[in-house]
Formats: structure tokens, C-alpha cells, sequence
């Protein structure tokens, strides 16, 4: 498990729409596809397989930002990180990367340096802010989605259920020890809805309590907390930790 985290430059401000996590998305694959194989296996779903996790995360990206006719503007130098628990993406996002170069909503961007490291978890307690949108739904047979917030039971429950479905869908085996997780500090204030493609996504921002073994804690800190990591949702801050 590692991440890659890059220091972008621009020739001017970077234009954004305020939904803008499809585009940042496009990016992890189009640095993927480095390594087409890779790319295919994790972009195209499996046969036989109904659920398929990509076990990658992505956080927003950071830096100076001022709204604009309803868009956001995001002056250099900015941040942005993605993580993985499969080395393999990660490895095939820095050979995307030699050409020094990306496109962000059509605009070109400078890698001027990206760092690879990799983070241990000793405690079996953290809270963790939310860096992107935490969410938790259920599609219905006609296809439709409905999110849950904080205040449902159901919430805190569904998040947990998908941590363990993740885990042994990647190790191929349960967890050892206790899995819990505790909404901490998310209400009415901390509600984003967005939109991804055409679909609107309700979600939440604020601060999640997880007891776990320090491998799980690790497994969600490279792959997010909740639904639809690969879509930029549920990734946790750094160095956010609870006693």
C-alpha cells in the first residue's frame, strides 16, 4: 500500500466546475493506462463478479481557490494525492507521470514534483476527517439510489459492512478483531450533494471514530471510507488522529 502525491504548476489559474471529481477521476486512469493491462483489469468489471472494488482513493485537490460565475478557480501551486492498497496502480501512475505533464479540465499542468510514501497505523483507535464526501447508499432492483445520513442507524453500519467487504474482497479473508465506526461531529452543515456524470450524490464531510486492527485502519486509509472511492468519494485527511 502507498500513495503519490504531486505538486502541480500552471501558467494562470486552473478553471473547475464545482461537481469536478469526474475530471480528477479521468486523471488516476489516464495515468493508469500506462500500464494498459492494469488498466483494463481495474476500469473494466469482471465477469461473473457483481460487486467489483477498485481498491483506490484520491483526495480533492489543494490549494488556493476562489468562486467564479458559479466555478471555482485554483491558483498554483496545488496538491493532490491518490492512494492505493494495490502497488501496482501506483507503480503505473509514476510511469504515467514521465512525461512531467497532465490535463486538468482541458487545461495543461506541470508535475513539478511528486513524492511516493507509504503510512503505518500503531493504535486501534483514529478519527478521521473526511478530506471528500462520505457516503452510504442502497440501489434498489430499478435502479434507483437512496443515501443515508449521519442520523440513520443505518449510516454507520453500512460504512462498516463495506470496510469488511473491501478487506475480504482484497485479502480474501475477514478481518481479525473488532470493526467499528462512530460519525463524530457530521451534521446539517457538513452535507454536500453533488453530482458525478448525471447522477446527484448526497454526502458528508465532518469526522469518523474507527476502532480496528491497525492493518484495517491502514487498508482504509489507502482505499476511503464508504462508497464510490474510485469516483473521489470518502477519503480521509492526514494526521487526523483521536486518542
Amino acid at each position: 500500500m502507498k500513495s503519490i502525491k504531486l505538486t502541480l504548476m500552471a501558467d494562470g489559474e486552473i478553471f473547475l466546475p464545482l461537481a469536478h471529481f469526474e475530471i480528477l477521476q479521468g486523471i488516476v486512469y489516464n495515468l493508469m493506462s500506462a500500464d494498459k493491462a492494469l488498466a483494463d483489469e481495474i476500469h473494466n468489471k469482471q465477469p461473473g463478479k457483481e460487486k467489483q472494488f477498485k481498491f483506490f482513493c484520491f483526495t480533492d485537490l489543494h490549494g488556493k481557490y476562489r468562486f467564479y460565475d458559479g466555478a471555482l478557480m485554483l491558483s498554483a501551486p496545488a496538491t493532490w494525492e491518490i492512494r492505493s492498497a494495490d502497488d501496482r496502480i501506483i507503480d503505473a501512475i509514476e510511469k504515467g507521470l514521465e512525461n512531467k505533464e497532465i490535463s486538468v479540465n482541458g487545461q495543461k499542468c506541470r508535475v513539478d514534483s511528486y513524492q511516493i510514501s507509504k503510512r503505518k497505523f500503531d493504535s486501534g483507535k483514529v478519527v478521521f476527517e473526511m478530506d471528500t464526501p462520505l457516503i452510504h447508499y442502497v440501489t434498489d432492483r430499478n435502479g434507483f439510489s437512496r443515501y443515508f445520513s449521519p442520523a440513520d442507524e443505518e449510516f454507520a453500519k453500512g460504512i462498516r459492512d463495506n470496510v469488511i467487504r473491501k478487506y475480504t474482497s482484497f485479502y480474501g479473508k475477514n478481518p481479525e478483531g473488532e470493526v467499528a465506526v462512530l460519525p463524530l461531529r457530521i451534521g446539517a452543515r457538513d452535507k454536500c450533494v453533488t453530482r458525478y456524470k448525471k447522477s446527484f450524490i448526497t454526502g458528508y464531510y465532518g469526522q469518523c471514530m474507527v476502532i480496528a486492527p491497525p492493518e484495517v485502519l491502514e487498508f482504509i486509509y489507502y482505499t476511503g471510507l464508504g462508497g464510490k472511492n474510485s469516483m473521489g468519494f470518502g477519503t480521509v485527511k492526514e494526521n487526523i488522529y483521536g486518542k
